[in-house]
Protein backbone atom coordinates (compact mmCIF):
# COMPACT_ATOMS: atom_id res chain seq x y z
CA UNK A 1 0.00 0.00 0.00
CA UNK A 2 1.32 3.37 -0.59
CA UNK A 3 1.59 6.61 1.35
CA UNK A 4 -1.30 8.04 0.16
CA UNK A 5 -3.64 5.44 0.33
CA UNK A 6 -2.23 4.43 3.93
CA UNK A 7 -2.77 8.12 5.26
CA UNK A 8 -6.28 8.23 3.90
CA UNK A 9 -7.01 4.46 5.76
CA UNK A 10 -5.97 5.88 9.09
CA UNK A 11 -7.86 9.53 8.40
CA UNK A 12 -11.00 7.45 7.85
CA UNK A 13 -9.97 5.48 11.06
CA UNK A 14 -9.55 8.65 13.02
CA UNK A 15 -13.34 9.61 11.36
CA UNK A 16 -14.89 6.73 12.80
CA UNK A 17 -13.65 6.73 16.17
CA UNK A 18 -15.44 9.80 17.49
CA UNK A 19 -17.09 7.98 20.53
CA UNK A 20 -14.02 5.89 21.00
CA UNK A 21 -10.78 7.00 22.96
CA UNK A 22 -9.01 4.05 22.97
CA UNK A 23 -9.39 3.31 19.13
CA UNK A 24 -8.68 7.25 18.09
CA UNK A 25 -5.49 7.37 21.13
CA UNK A 26 -4.19 4.02 19.12
CA UNK A 27 -2.81 5.99 16.33
CA UNK A 28 -1.93 9.49 17.75
CA UNK A 29 1.46 10.32 18.76
CA UNK A 30 2.38 11.15 21.97
CA UNK A 31 3.38 14.74 21.05
CA UNK A 32 0.18 15.78 18.94
CA UNK A 33 -1.45 18.82 18.47
CA UNK A 34 -4.92 19.82 16.95
CA UNK A 35 -6.36 22.89 16.23
CA UNK A 36 -10.13 22.84 16.25
CA UNK A 37 -12.84 25.62 15.71
CA UNK A 38 -14.39 26.48 18.95
CA UNK A 39 -11.12 24.98 20.58
CA UNK A 40 -8.14 26.66 19.51
CA UNK A 41 -4.77 24.32 19.90
CA UNK A 42 -5.43 21.09 22.21
CA UNK A 43 -2.78 18.90 22.92
CA UNK A 44 -2.87 15.37 22.82
CA UNK A 45 -5.30 14.70 26.92
CA UNK A 46 -8.07 17.48 25.69
CA UNK A 47 -8.37 15.75 21.93
CA UNK A 48 -8.80 12.15 23.74
CA UNK A 49 -11.38 13.18 26.43
CA UNK A 50 -13.12 15.35 23.22
CA UNK A 51 -13.19 12.34 21.27
CA UNK A 52 -14.86 10.27 24.49
CA UNK A 53 -17.53 12.48 24.38
CA UNK A 54 -18.17 13.07 20.78
CA UNK A 55 -21.53 11.36 18.96
CA UNK A 56 -20.10 9.04 16.28
CA UNK A 57 -20.47 10.31 12.69
CA UNK A 58 -23.52 8.90 10.93
CA UNK A 59 -21.40 9.35 7.31
CA UNK A 60 -18.61 10.86 5.83
CA UNK A 61 -16.57 11.86 2.86
CA UNK A 62 -13.06 12.49 2.38
CA UNK A 63 -12.35 14.40 -1.40
CA UNK A 64 -9.68 16.28 -3.24
CA UNK A 65 -7.27 14.47 -0.92
CA UNK A 66 -3.64 15.39 -2.05
CA UNK A 67 -0.36 14.14 -0.37
CA UNK A 68 2.30 16.30 0.53
CA UNK A 69 5.58 14.35 1.22
CA UNK A 70 8.57 15.81 4.07
CA UNK A 71 10.49 12.75 3.63
CA UNK A 72 10.57 9.80 3.96
CA UNK A 73 9.41 9.62 7.61
CA UNK A 74 7.10 12.17 7.27
CA UNK A 75 3.68 13.92 5.09
CA UNK A 76 1.00 15.56 5.07
CA UNK A 77 -2.66 14.77 4.17
CA UNK A 78 -4.84 17.71 3.05
CA UNK A 79 -8.47 17.22 1.76
CA UNK A 80 -12.27 18.16 2.22
CA UNK A 81 -14.90 16.55 5.09
CA UNK A 82 -18.61 16.57 4.47
CA UNK A 83 -19.83 14.52 7.66
CA UNK A 84 -23.18 14.17 8.92
CA UNK A 85 -24.09 13.14 12.34
CA UNK A 86 -28.23 12.24 12.82
CA UNK A 87 -30.15 13.94 10.27
CA UNK A 88 -29.58 17.04 10.84
CA UNK A 89 -26.05 18.26 11.62
CA UNK A 90 -23.88 18.82 8.57
CA UNK A 91 -20.28 19.43 8.38
CA UNK A 92 -17.83 20.88 6.20
CA UNK A 93 -14.24 21.24 6.49
CA UNK A 94 -10.62 21.68 4.59
CA UNK A 95 -8.70 19.53 6.59
CA UNK A 96 -4.61 19.31 7.23
CA UNK A 97 -2.98 16.20 9.24
CA UNK A 98 0.55 15.89 9.37
CA UNK A 99 1.92 12.31 9.93
CA UNK A 100 5.27 10.94 11.27
CA UNK A 101 6.59 7.03 10.45
CA UNK A 102 7.25 5.45 13.89
CA UNK A 103 7.78 2.32 14.77
CA UNK A 104 6.98 0.41 11.50
CA UNK A 105 4.05 2.77 11.11
CA UNK A 106 2.35 6.29 10.73
CA UNK A 107 1.15 8.45 13.83
CA UNK A 108 -0.89 11.66 13.78
CA UNK A 109 1.00 14.63 15.01
CA UNK A 110 -0.92 17.60 13.50
CA UNK A 111 -3.83 18.36 12.63
CA UNK A 112 -5.85 21.23 11.55
CA UNK A 113 -9.87 21.77 10.75
CA UNK A 114 -11.26 24.73 9.10
CA UNK A 115 -14.60 25.00 8.38
CA UNK A 116 -16.41 25.32 4.59
CA UNK A 117 -19.60 26.74 4.10
CA UNK A 118 -22.36 23.79 3.93
CA UNK A 119 -22.54 24.93 0.09
CA UNK A 120 -19.03 25.34 -0.58
CA UNK A 121 -17.41 22.84 -3.84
Amino acid sequence: MGTEAALVELEERFWRAAGDRERYDADLAPDAVHVFPGWGIAGRDRVLDGVAGAEPWTSFNLSDVRLVSFGEDAAGLVYTARAQRGETQSYSAAITSVYRRAGGGWQLVLHQQTPLPADAD
